[in-house]
């Protein structure tokens, strides 16, 4: 559950813990030390060694524990943000493609704009000789049309 939840939330829940279970270890330490001073018997003392001893040991893995937890999240954090990065080099890689792409598709548009523009001014070429031809024809019609007339 630790695992998916914001750092910051977690290291809150995990402080408070500590402090519970610090304030429970005082409270023990305390009525312990108080038990002690009443029984004056050795066995009493040992079994209070004995609790304190526990109880340090439980604090202590409870502190392995949220280093554990500290370095997952720290890596988890680490692993996000180079994602990220990736994320990011990704859609600049997209980009370029696009880019290149465009501008391929761009030269090709040049192209044929060019070969229109080469096929328009052969077609007028064509049109202007057609026409000077055609005029020709129209003077060697005249000429053979009075020449018969004549």
């Amino acid at each position: 559950g630790y695992y998916q939840m914001p750092f910051a939330i977690v290291r809150e829940g995990i402080e408070e813990s500590l402090r519970d279970k610090y304030q429970k270890l005082r409270d023990h330490i305390t009525y312990l030390k108080q038990k002690s001073q009443t029984d004056a018997h050795e066995s009493k003392t040992s079994d209070y060694e004995t609790d304190i001893e526990v109880l340090v040991q439980q604090l202590a893995d409870c502190k392995d524990i949220i280093d554990q937890q500290e370095q997952m999240i720290r890596k988890n954090l680490m692993e996000t943000e180079e994602d990220r990065k990736l994320h990011g080099a990704l859609n600049e890689s997209r980009i370029l493609q696009r880019t290149e792409l465009l501008d391929r598709k761009e030269d090709r548009i040049v192209d044929r704009e060019k070969n229109v523009e080469e096929r328009e001014k052969k077609i007028f070429e064509i049109a202007r000789k057609l026409d000077r031809e055609r005029q020709g024809f129209e003077e060697v019609k005249a000429n053979f049309f009075t020449q018969q007339f004549l």
